[in-house]
């Protein structure tokens, strides 16, 4: 069963990832999205502020136990999966980047669209 717990959040990590990842095309293609996508990428942020990491990722480490891996999602499996050792302040810094990347492009079209 516990098996099965660590794999669904796997899964759950990894579309969560994907629609972070789709955030920054969609406020390109799409800018009257900006409100969902800054309050997704609000929540996203907000959520990761007690952990100081995401939630998931702490969720997953706890249902691993003793098998827990340390560091990041994406480092872990970017080292597990493509043999890609990426350090966690490398991680930490792009997304960073990202994050700021696209809160400014969305409030950019927003402003944008005012004037």
């Amino acid at each position: 069963m516990r098996k099965f717990a660590v794999q669904f959040v796997v899964v759950i990590h990894t579309l969560f990832f994907l629609a972070i990842l789709a955030c920054l095309p969609i406020a390109i293609i799409y800018p009257s999205s900006h409100k969902a996508i800054l309050w997704f990428v609000g929540i996203v942020l907000v959520s990761q502020i007690p952990y100081r990491a995401c939630v998931l990722t702490r969720v997953e480490q706890a249902l691993r136990g003793d098998h827990a891996y340390h560091g990041t999602f994406l480092s872990h499996y970017l080292e597990h999966l493509f043999n890609v050792e990426v350090s966690d302040r490398v991680v930490n810094i792009f997304t960073a980047i990202y994050f700021i990347t696209t809160i400014l492009i969305a409030v950019f079209y927003r402003l944008n669209q005012a004037f």
